[in-house]
């Protein structure tokens, strides 16, 4: 078992799960289009959180967001020692 990896801004993959749920279940929106919706929210979220912290700017890459790994985390507490 694995989280899921976790971003600048993925909080709002969370958030608009549950909004798609709701738009479908109590709104009676088409689920592509409530899942389309989403995708742009949660896109948009991630890009201003990666350029709020550094790691773009106008939406070109300035430098790298190393994801943590099981391994890599293991590496950095090798290291810390």
């Amino acid at each position: 078992l694995q989280e899921p990896v976790k971003l600048p801004g993925s909080y709002m993959q969370e958030r608009e799960l549950s909004n798609v749920w709701s738009r479908i279940v109590f709104d009676g929106v088409n689920p592509r289009v409530a899942i389309d919706r989403a995708i742009i929210s949660i896109n948009r979220e991630i890009a201003r959180k990666m350029e709020e912290f550094g790691y773009l700017k106008d939406g070109q890459r300035v430098r790298e967001y190393k994801i943590p790994t099981i391994e890599s985390v293991t590496e950095w507490m090798k290291n810390a020692k």
